[in-house]
């Protein structure tokens, strides 16, 4: 099968009792990341055309998997060993990559990046430009968005995020699995005596002010 984007080869592997076919350009595409592949350039795998979009700049490279119902759309790059199905969409110019799972319903979009051994599942969406990395899990209906940073923790549909700004930057912070707080991907301790030697006094105080806040609205998480 094939259509002006891409086409099906003939190169399969079994993933499961699934058979994935190996795609190839049949033009010139690029992507807002640099991602570039040239027309008979072989891509990654997919069950059907119905897992990668016929249009726009989206495409699925190196040995990465997108089967089930998952989609590719849009400008959307999966690449790596990352795999995408069940009824998965990645969609705008969202990446997934390394070695990363999305599946279930879950849906990631717009410049969100999803990588390293993440697992994104359930109804869950990453969104904006969120990334979600590490051996991070993010399930159930929760939602990560605008510029949260997940890196090994988990973010299931009954978890509360806080998310707090100063001067423009900003930190997330969540209860992790092991029912510490943590700031972005890090420890909040750590994260207050980091702060203390990288800023001056003023920006180190108002990020002091920042961790207190969280863990005023985080306390009822802790166990």
């Amino acid at each position: 099968m094939r259509n002006d984007k891409y086409e099906l080869t003939n190169e399969s592997i079994m993933v499961g009792e699934t058979k994935l076919c190996r795609i190839k350009a049949l033009k010139d595409i690029g992507s807002k990341y640099g991602y570039k592949v040239k027309a008979g350039e072989l891509g990654g795998y997919v069950e059907s055309w119905r897992n990668l979009s016929r249009y726009g700049e989206s495409w699925i490279a190196n040995n990465a998997c997108v089967y089930g119902n998952a989609f590719v759309t849009d400008n959307a790059t999966v690449y790596g060993n990352a795999k995408v199905y069940g009824d998965a969409i990645i969609a705008d110019d969202a990446s997934v990559y390394e070695n990363a799972k999305v599946y279930g319903d879950a849906y990631v979009y717009g410049d969100a990046c999803v990588y390293g051994d993440a697992c994104v599942y359930g109804k869950s969406s990453v969104c904006g430009s969120a990334k979600v990395h590490g051996k991070s899990e993010v399930y159930g209906i929760a939602r990560v968005e605008s510029n949260m940073t997940i890196c090994d923790g988990n973010i299931d549909s009954n978890d509360k995020i806080v998310y707090l700004e100063i001067d423009g930057t900003p930190e997330t912070f969540h209860v992790s699995r092991d029912n510490t707080i943590v700031v972005s991907y890090r420890e909040i301790n750590y994260f207050r005596k980091s702060v203390r030697w990288l800023y001056d006094e003023p920006t180190a105080k108002a990020y002091l002010m920042m961790c207190d806040i969280a863990e005023l609205k985080l306390s009822d998480k802790l166990k």
